[in-house]
């Protein structure tokens, strides 16, 4: 018996119109960053909710740390807090990004810190 491979679509933007979900399309999951959540939601300015209520997406979410976009808090631990209470399925926590190639050891170091602290 052949195993159905689940679908799962990828980073959505701020842009509602390219949400699938909204447009009678089906996945299991979604990605999102949390900078983009909080674009969508006002959540800096608002009580934090559970984040398939703030999109309206009833599957599993992946709410990834925003390293790459705006949103990179100076402790890995708030950012993880604020994760948590989002109620992800998976949070994605904080990594670092290295502009250069000879920075790139110094950021595994400091994604491994970061996963340690969170981890205790």
């Amino acid at each position: 018996m052949a195993r159905r491979l689940p679908t799962f679509f990828p980073s959505i933007s701020n842009d509602k119109r390219t949400w699938f979900w909204k447009n009678n399309l089906h996945s299991e999951g979604l990605l999102i960053s949390i900078d983009v959540l909080e674009k969508i939601s006002g959540l800096k300015n608002s009580k934090h909710d559970h984040i398939n209520l703030i999109l309206g997406f009833d599957g599993m979410v992946i709410l990834d740390n925003g390293a790459f976009g705006s949103f990179i808090p100076i402790d890995p631990l708030l950012l993880f807090s604020k994760q948590a209470n989002l109620k992800p399925a998976i949070a994605i926590a904080l990594d670092s990004i290295p502009s250069s190639s000879f920075q790139e050891m110094e950021s595994v170091k400091i994604t491994v810190k970061n996963a340690k602290r969170i981890s205790k």
